[in-house]
């Protein structure tokens, strides 16, 4: 057998220690448990410390310069495009406006709408162009500390651990590091952002009940996302691991087709085999399951909030508080906070994978790990 990793040492990946306690004869998979908010606050703190690194050393001005433009780039197309709804109402109440008046204004104030969207993408692609090199340095560096780690453990380690599981590990860590990466500054960064200014935007121009029933939504639209996709992470480890089961089953049953022949076991193979097909079909239907209640939920959550804030604006346009126009701005506004929030559950699972993967490099940089490498 081969000997035991010190403490110090990266933990195995999930992927490995599947396949380790799998040829054990234990099916339990360590995905099924996500990781801890600890977890989450050091991948977090790893991706903030290599793309803000310490020390005056003249390669890092540069380098947060761009990080710099790159937020600044970010924070100016979020409020471009948050205030689109609004240059949308002007529009529409420019249209309602006299008819000396509504020649010109309205089609200004549509081509100041297109003009936004285009500006908005513009700003963004300049920002990717700008981060781009920010990123790649980061994950540089990330990938280069992580094997100068394992080189300073020293040849105990180096001598007693599998060297292509360690190889894996780190391949995969660095590969974890890029996706959350690019999660943390294109994704999640940005719904947060978007999400904070529509809702400023709303408290601005309209009274307390729009900008709470639309932050209530967003929260529990949050809240029903994660925990579903909690449920679905669970429900597709276990459909990982009977097609795992399946492709091995049916690689020793043909391999050893002679011995089964031999001792007439040909009905209990196949048996075998079905009884693993009974099982993945019942964990693809209860992927279907929680992928339609995840989608209702969704509707139901979004369709109630939106109905109720348009009922509201309508009520306010009949007493002439509100306008035809605020009625599409809300509907608007409200759509922006939809559509960031849309991807909420893929973007949840591959970044709560990510932080499993590269959590054998973040335990390197430990305390336990640096005493050992001295």
């Amino acid at each position: 057998d081969r000997p035991a990793l010190p403490r110090a040492a990266p933990r195995l990946s999930s992927a490995a220690a599947a396949a380790a306690r799998s040829d054990a004869g234990d099916s339990t998979d360590l995905s099924d448990a996500a990781p801890s908010p600890r977890d989450f606050l050091a991948a977090v703190r790893a991706v903030a410390s290599h793309l803000w690194p310490r020390g005056p050393s003249s390669r890092s001005y540069p380098h947060r310069l761009r990080l710099l433009f790159s937020l600044a780039l970010l924070v100016g197309a979020k409020a471009v495009l948050v205030r689109v709804p609004f240059v949308l109402k002007a529009a529409v109440d420019a249209l309602a406006a006299p008819a000396a008046r509504a020649a010109a204004a309205p089609a200004a104030l549509c081509a100041t709408y297109a003009l936004s969207r285009v500006l908005y993408t513009a700003m963004q692609e300049l920002r990717y162009l700008a981060f781009t090199p920010v990123g790649q340095e980061a994950v540089r560096s990330f990938a280069r500390t992580s094997f100068a780690l394992v080189h300073g453990l020293g040849e105990p380690f180096l001598a007693q651990a599998s060297t292509g599981e360690t190889a894996q590990d780190l391949s995969r860590a660095n590969r974890a590091f890029a996706v959350l990466v690019r999660l943390l500054l294109f994704n999640v960064l940005p719904t947060v952002l978007e999400v904070a200014l529509v809702l400023r935007l709303m408290a601005l121009r309209y009274d307390r009940m729009f900008p709470l029933a639309a932050g209530g939504m967003a929260a529990v639209f949050v809240a029903w996302t994660l925990r579903v996709s909690e449920v679905r992470a669970r429900v597709q480890s276990r459909l990982n691991r009977e097609e795992n089961l399946l492709s091995s089953a049916t690689f020793n049953s043909l391999v050893n087709h002679e011995a089964v022949a031999w001792f007439g076991r040909e009905a209990f193979e196949v048996a075998r085999y079905d009884a693993i097909l009974a099982r993945i079909a019942r964990a693809n239907a209860d992927a279907v399951r929680v992928v339609s209640a995840l989608n209702m939920g969704q509707v139901i959550l979004f369709a109630s909030a939106l109905s109720a804030l348009l009922g509201a604006s309508c009520a306010r346009v009949a007493t002439g508080a509100m306008t035809i126009g605020d009625v599409s701005a809300v509907n608007g506004a409200m759509l922006q906070i939809l559509a960031p929030l849309t991807s909420l559950s893929y973007t949840y699972q591959e970044l709560r994978q990510a932080v499993v993967d590269v959590e054998p490099a973040l335990a390197l940089r430990r305390p336990a790990a640096a005493a050992a490498r001295r």
